[in-house]
């Protein structure tokens, strides 16, 4: 979609209650034992910056970025500059065949591709490939036969219905492995709004076992229904993508959002990353020509909020790392946090967030390192290195920030501890301390708690004050 389109989003996806309140000390347990997704990567699409190849890779730690390998909206972007950086996860999106395959002889407007073409389209896709290989001296990483295939914009555009973009999709993937190439396939790229509506592209895809063995993800943008508000996703929505991406041996991206900025990004990554098991974030687009913008990481030269908040995360959850169980027992626990092994570094990262209230943290587990270099970002403070902390001892973690506790030398234990569950059903609640909490003392955010996606009712809330969840499961 298009970037100047987008609407800023008031709320981040983890909104916490605006309700100032001070609060003790937080225990946060890390589980090794229990392991989740494994990092792809984060990024974006960077238009406008090859001069800043550097600076967005090595500094911002950038580690995948899409592209439109159609050609339709921006050209075959030369991202050889990135590449170059050491960024060798790219991947591509295509916005539309080309004008000659489809029925309404453009690239704009929506149309389809006529079915007369699927195996020419397959064939210019192969081109593509190896002319990528050429330019590159290595492969893309995935692409998907197409951008929201519900969507007709007046900009490069076609529509698909599920059985129509399910057969593409495998012509595609014959013709790729056909080729002797490795690129993978991922779709639907559809919107998160329309996740309830997934057997449109979902429902087709389980019927036909013959596509699935080219499949390495299932993909959607962080968008409300009509393709252009910022969603506030939920915890069970997101808990329930990842489970259907997972029940066939795939993970689960998201491939583009927009209007998420500053903090709010950390809170929208961490929900993403925490409750969807994403392997893959990336944002529309990460840099502006000009302007002052902190939508992108970058408006030319200068260097954004939201480049310093994305550095903490990308710098220290890196390609390869896995997300393990961490929880807190705490009444006092913030929602926002995760826990990252990387075994190629023999490193953890705990990434957390904080809203108007500082907190103070201790990491509890066995084997952690000595020491965590404590990397701070915020309005006033550009991802910076505030020194080491000792995991077992209380870690201040400032108001309105985010904090990724970075450590080498950790070698988890083989078992983990048990994790306190909440329970989503039959549940009661009274107004307690401008918050929820469930029974194991973990902050619930209110937006993850509307019946319809996890089946909590809140029977006592008020307007700028929340509850707690009286029940265990």
């Amino acid at each position: 979609m298009q970037d100047g389109m987008r609407h800023l989003w008031g709320r981040c996806a983890l909104a916490l209650c605006a309700a100032a309140m001070s609060v003790a000390a937080v225990t946060i347990t890390l589980n090794p034992a229990a392991r989740y997704q494994t990092i792809v990567g984060f990024g974006g699409e960077a238009i406008e910056a090859a001069t800043y190849a550097s600076d967005i890779i090595n500094d911002a730690g950038v580690s995948c970025l899409r592209l439109d390998w159609c050609g339709a909206v921006h050209g075959l972007l030369d991202s050889r500059a990135f590449w170059n950086a050491g960024c060798h996860t790219l991947i591509g999106s295509c916005w539309s065949p080309p004008a000659g395959m489809k029925d309404n002889g453009s690239l704009n407007n929506g149309g389809h591709l006529l079915a007369a073409q699927y195996d020419a389209f397959g064939d210019f896709a192969v081109q593509q490939l190896q002319q990528f290989r050429t330019n590159y001296g290595g492969e893309m990483y995935a692409l998907s036969v197409q951008n929201e295939p519900a969507f007709a914009e007046f900009y490069g555009s076609c529509i698909y219905d599920g059985a129509d973009l399910i057969e593409v999709t495998k012509i595609v993937g014959q013709k790729i492995a056909q080729a002797g190439l490795h690129t993978k396939l991922f779709l639907p790229e559809d919107v998160y709004s329309n996740w309830s509506q997934d057997g449109k592209y979902f429902g087709p895809l389980l019927a036909d076992t013959a596509v699935q063995k080219y499949i390495c993800a299932l993909a959607f943008h962080g968008y409300t229904a009509d393709g252009i508000t910022p969603a506030q996703m939920s915890a069970g929505t997101l808990g329930r993508m990842y489970t259907q991406a997972h029940s066939k041996g795939w993970q689960l991206w998201q491939t583009e959002n927009a209007g998420s900025m500053n903090l709010n990004y950390a809170y929208d990554v961490i929900a993403c990353l925490r409750y969807g098991k994403v392997s893959m974030y990336l944002k529309y687009d990460i840099t502006a020509g000009s302007g002052s913008s902190q939508e992108y990481y970058m408006n030319g030269s200068s260097k954004t909020l939201t480049y310093y908040v994305a550095k903490c995360i990308n710098r220290f959850i890196r390609p390869g790392a896995v997300q393990i169980g961490s929880f807190s027992p705490d009444s006092a626990a913030f929602g926002a946090f995760v826990a990252f092994y990387d075994s190629a570094a023999s490193a953890l990262t705990v990434t957390l967030a904080t809203d108007a209230n500082a907190q103070t943290v201790t990491l509890a587990g066995t084997n952690l390192p000595s020491s965590m270099q404590k990397w701070v970002a915020s309005s006033t403070v550009n991802c910076v290195n505030q020194g080491n902390v000792a995991p077992g001892s209380s870690i201040s973690i400032p108001a309105n920030s985010v904090v990724s506790l970075y450590g080498t030398g950790y070698t988890p234990p083989a078992t983990g501890v048990a994790e306190p569950r909440a329970r989503v059903n039959a549940v009661t609640a009274a107004v307690a301390g401008g918050r929820a909490f469930d029974l194991a003392g973990r902050h619930v955010p209110r937006d993850f708690l509307r019946p319809a996606t996890s089946g909590v009712v809140l029977v006592a809330a008020s307007r700028g004050a929340e509850a707690r969840v009286l029940a265990d499961r």
